[in-house]
């Protein structure tokens, strides 16, 4: 009953009606229930901005480094691709040439194309070194079926081409033989592009 005395106290005290105590009390509650309301809501906004800005920034880092990603991967396929089209043309030359070479009467020509069929392997030779630092730069971007694939490649290539180099210097090369190493050079490298073009469809139907 002490809080009842005080405020009948303070009613006789200031002169005031208790309707009018209770009136500036009603008033009094609603602004501080509106000053606290809106200081929470402040606060909540202001750390809510913050979550939001944060969210943003990283999803921007991360969006920067995911291009950067795919920026680096492309970059392999085009590479790889330019690399194959050339070794394509290049062992199915190589045939060519040497084919003719067992097959030509002319002597002068004879000796041509077993130097063109042997320019084109060495075209091949130094292709290698080249992919092979583009396929550990690139390592870290690529797919590792795909990285896989593409270094079995680049090893079966290097051997035959180290192979026949040799056998057609020494006119040991058998005509199925030549048949079959440039028919998996081809395999394998159809190979490696049909990789490279599932990769691009999956990159072009992601979300």
């Amino acid at each position: 009953m002490e809080e009842i005395d005080v405020i009948q106290n303070l009613v006789v005290d200031i002169g005031m009606s208790a309707v009018t105590i209770i009136a500036i009390l009603i008033v009094l509650y609603k602004f501080v229930k509106k000053f606290i309301e809106d200081m929470i809501e402040s606060i909540i906004t202001e750390k809510s901005n913050k979550n939001v800005e944060k969210y943003i920034n990283d999803l921007n880092r991360k969006t920067i480094v995911y291009e950067n990603l795919i920026k680096k991967e492309l970059e392999f396929y085009e590479k790889t691709e330019d690399y194959i089209s050339d070794i394509v043309v290049e062992i199915q030359d190589v045939q060519n040439y040497y084919l003719s070479y067992i097959q030509n009467e002319i002597k002068e020509e004879i000796e041509e194309d077993k130097k063109k069929s042997l320019k084109e392997l060495l075209k091949i030779l130094n292709k290698i070194p080249k992919y092979k630092k583009d396929i550990i730069m690139f390592g870290n971007y690529i797919d590792d079926v795909l990285e896989k694939n593409c270094s079995e490649f680049l090893c079966d290539l290097q051997d035959n081409s180290l192979k026949l180099s040799e056998k057609i210097i020494n006119d040991k090369v058998e005509v199925n033989e030549l048949k079959m190493i440039v028919d998996n050079t081809l395999k394998r490298s159809s190979s490696v592009m049909v990789l490279i073009r599932e990769r691009y469809q999956n990159l072009s139907s992601s979300k």
